[in-house]
């Protein structure tokens, strides 16, 4: 191609002389330019402006066209570059790079010579990006170690094409100190962060606000931030729990002559049943917490023959951990157990 511009250049040289051709301009040499940046091959990002530099210092004075092209083969860019004598590399701010892919640059001298001409193609990568970051729980509770809400997990999505980002995460408290930091390669396909609520040096935090701020750096220095809020606090935590028990499982019984307390392991059903005896009695016994307040109890069953007698149900509680459920029947009476039951809330330090 450059023997081919001197040839021309020469050619044009001796028309000048005959008369048949008027050159547009004084020649300082006879190549193409160079493109310096970017080169063939070169990788840059969306959004990339140069400046592109191309070399004019062997090439002929005159007008110059330089254009992009995307992906697509569509005219991105273009702009004209006039060079004189003085003229060597020539910086051009570009525009127009929106999308990744395979582009172009052609510089177009064929307002000076049909043939001098020289073009580039480089590659476009996404941006560097951060997005889907979340931060839960946005309240948790490290300071009691109990298995609820201890933790709290960053969670994030990172774009990074080179695959060279440095992720780090630094946590800070209301006064801006840094008191907890990890970082890891982004080829670690890592993308949380759990934070157990102990600082650098091991200790547990203080209950208060804390800022979590997630960077990605890759190897050209492009940085993606992202920042979240979560509080360490301690409090109380409220329980409520509901135990069972089957009426086959009562703790104890009693009774008297003619009256029976009696255990279907089948059906899991006790009967208590009275023919003209005193009674006869299932007691339940549940453990509940020495805190345990807004108690409840219920029984469940069905009633057989007669009517001759009575069917009481209650409750007593003999200690601060124990609440236990009584069913008594009398006389003529009987009565099958089916389920006992004792609901209750307490609370504990998180």
């Amino acid at each position: 191609m450059r023997a081919l511009a001197r040839l021309l250049a020469a050619v044009c040289g001796a028309l000048v002389v005959t008369g048949l051709l008027v050159p547009a301009a004084q020649a300082s040499g006879f190549d193409s330019p160079t493109i310096i940046t970017p080169a063939n091959g070169d990788q840059v990002r969306i959004g990339y402006t140069g400046p592109a530099t191309i070399d004019f210092t062997n090439s002929p004075v005159g007008q110059w066209t330089v254009t992009l092209t995307d992906p697509n083969g569509d005219q991105a860019f273009s702009t004209v570059v006039n060079t004189d004598d003085s003229t060597t590399t020539v910086p051009v701010r570009l525009s127009g790079i929106n999308q990744s892919g395979q582009w172009g640059m052609v510089v177009d001298g064929s307002a000076i010579d049909c043939c001098l001409d020289t073009y580039t193609d480089f590659e476009v990568l996404p941006n560097l990006s951060l997005s889907n970051v979340t931060l839960s729980p946005t309240t948790f509770y490290p300071r009691v170690r109990d298995g609820y809400l201890d933790n709290t997990t960053l969670r994030y999505s990172l774009t990074d094409p080179t695959g060279t980002s440095i992720v780090t995460t630094r946590v800070t408290n209301s006064a801006g100190t840094t008191v907890r930091t990890a970082s890891w390669n982004y080829g670690s396909d890592r993308e949380s962060w759990t934070w157990n609520g102990r600082k650098n040096d091991g200790v547990l935090a203080n209950t208060g606000v804390y800022k979590v701020t997630l960077t990605a750096r890759d190897s050209a220095g492009k940085t993606v931030t992202a920042a979240r809020s979560v509080t360490v606090a301690s409090g109380y935590r409220t329980h409520t729990v509901t135990k069972a028990k089957t009426g086959y499982s009562r703790s104890s019984s009693a009774r008297t002559a003619s009256c029976y307390a009696d255990r279907d392991s089948y059906d899991l059903t006790t009967t208590l049943d009275c023919w003209g005896g005193r009674y006869a009695q299932a007691n339940y016994n549940f453990a509940t917490p020495a805190n345990a307040y807004n108690l409840s109890w219920g029984v469940s069953g069905s009633s057989g023959c007669c009517d001759g007698g009575t069917i009481t149900r209650w409750v007593t509680r003999p200690s601060a951990t124990a609440y236990n459920v009584h069913v008594k029947v009398t006389s003529w009476r009987s009565y099958t157990i089916d389920r006992v039951r004792v609901t209750y809330s307490y609370k504990t330090r998180v």
